[in-house]
């Protein structure tokens, strides 16, 4: 039998908008329940610091012990919280701005490969 430590945390609450993921850890707070903060971004977590910037494709995730889920997923589903914000590109980001991040990273991408051929290209002459 696995004991209530053994269990891994809880992903509770992610978005991509850092306000409503302190109003979530404030409200667990008031009410006593274990969490922390984690930020999100291309797959891979990291503890978040104390001032996150904010970029395309960044979640702020709380998590919870295994055995405070429940308790904490009633606390979240009583606040207003924007729909849908745990999205990679968030809502508030338009069409046209996506399109823009979307071609920047392509051409940056691009360039780099071209660099690389270029490089590789004088070191067999």
């Amino acid at each position: 039998m696995t004991a209530p430590q053994d269990l891994p945390d809880v992903e509770v609450f992610s978005s991509a908008l850092p306000f409503e993921a302190e109003m979530i850890a404030e409200a667990l707070q008031r009410a006593r329940v274990p969490f922390y903060r984690r930020t999100w971004s291309g797959g891979i977590e990291f503890a978040q610091p104390a001032l996150t910037p904010i970029s395309p494709g960044m979640l702020y995730l709380i998590k919870v012990p295994a055995p405070c889920a429940p308790r904490a997923r009633k606390i979240i589903e009583k606040l207003h919280l924007s729909p849908n914000q745990n999205a990679l590109w968030p809502n508030h980001m338009s069409r046209r701005d996506r399109n823009f991040f979307r071609s920047w990273g392509w051409l940056q991408l691009s360039l780099i490969a071209l660099f690389i051929l270029l490089a590789l290209a004088d070191y067999c002459h």
